[in-house]
């Protein structure tokens, strides 16, 4: 079959370039097209003009450039120029299947254009707050609008989690509904796994924003002064005051540094040093950076607000808390641990991902569900 998935990110994660920001969605969609591959489907990934030159080398999916997103008059251009020009590219590939994720107005937009030209559309919750009525906090009304609209007549419906899946039930009963871990390439070798001895700090990765909860990390930081913490990311354009303030503090803090954004290839060098992973977040889907770091042998502190499905207990493969001024007490847990149960709990991360979240074996478990309820 010939799936097809709207994505402005992916050119700039197969170039591995620092230039753009780019969130664990679209790094897990780089995992997806894979699985795909594997699988012996043809895949193509719809995306905006002048993608081929920042690419500028062979790919195995197909390239569908659209439409120039700079170009012709504001909110008037998505009508006049960007759908037309998504059509034509459309119709061109004749896919299968039109796969689109996140909450934007393109949900609305594809799922439109997918009724028109008769081809199923498929829409993959990105976060848990999608599915709830958290999401009026974090979108624009326009935007809510178009996203509502398609995830209600969109042909099948993808979660990540229990959470968003149970959700949409409730909403949705008779709509198709499938629930399915995040795939993840693994770039790193059991061997590359260092032991304690040789890891020097944790790590915190993320783009400075309200969702990440960056005052709870000054606070950790501040309380455990004799542990060097590493912050990677980049400000986000919608960062809130607090957020701001909280970057502004820490980097007062002889034992914070921020390293910057990092490309896929650092950010595995990154987590091979780091002794574990600090998630402080309100809330997640199922966030790509915990894949990355157990896939480097890391174990993830969080709490049970950010833990997909209890994974991070049920696999013992990191320490939760059961809110945010206790994830302190759980990085003490972790650090106290002798060189042998630490290397223990790294092996068990690693085999985890290994075991469960193979793009082959997920994407063939898809292809299965579209492919018998289509």
């Amino acid at each position: 079959m010939r799936f097809m998935l709207l994505s402005f990110l992916i050119p700039h994660i197969v170039k591995d370039s620092n230039q753009t920001i780019i969130g664990g969605a679209a790094v897990q969609w780089k995992s997806w097209i894979k699985g795909f591959l594997d699988n012996n489907q043809e895949f193509g990934i719809l995306t905006f003009k002048g993608a081929k030159d920042i690419i500028n080398q062979n790919v195995k999916f197909d390239i569908l450039e659209s439409y120039d997103p700079d170009y012709g008059i504001n909110r008037l251009r998505v009508v006049y120029y960007q759908i037309p020009k998504m059509i034509s590219a459309i119709r061109r590939y004749k896919p299968d299947f039109i796969i689109q994720g996140g909450a934007t107005s393109h949900t609305g937009i594809l799922m439109l254009i997918s009724k028109l030209l008769k081809i199923p559309f498929v829409h993959r919750i990105a976060n848990d707050p999608d599915v709830d009525e958290r999401i009026y906090k974090m979108v624009h009304k326009r935007e809510i609008f178009w996203y509502k609209l398609g995830v209600k007549y969109a042909d099948f419906i993808i979660t990540q989690n229990s959470y968003q899946y149970q959700k949409l039930q409730e909403k949705f009963p008779e709509k198709k509904i499938y629930k399915i871990s995040n795939p993840f390439e693994i770039v790193t070798k059991s061997d590359d796994i260092l032991p304690r001895k040789s890891r020097k700090y944790v790590a915190w990765v993320g783009n400075f924003r309200y969702m990440k909860n960056l005052p709870c990390l000054v606070k950790i930081v501040k309380t455990n002064p004799n542990i060097n913490f590493k912050i990677a990311g980049r400000q986000h354009r919608d960062a809130d005051s607090e957020t701001i303030d909280a970057i502004n503090k820490m980097r007062k803090l002889e034992n914070v540094e921020f390293v910057g954004y990092l490309t896929r290839t650092e950010i595995i060098k990154f987590f091979l040093e780091s002794i574990a992973l600090l998630n402080t977040s309100y809330f997640e889907g199922f966030s790509n950076t915990f894949l990355e770091a157990w896939s480097c042998g890391v174990p993830v502190i969080s709490t049970k607000f950010v833990n997909p499905d209890q994974i991070i207990n049920t696999f013992n493969i990191g320490k939760i808390a059961e809110n945010h001024k206790l994830l302190s007490d759980c990085l003490s847990e972790v650090i106290k641990l002798s060189n042998e149960e630490y290397n223990i709990l790294t092996k068990r991360c690693y085999n985890y991902v290994v075991e469960y979240h193979d793009p082959s074996k997920l994407a063939e478990q898809l292809i299965n569900f579209l492919e018998q309820n289509k």
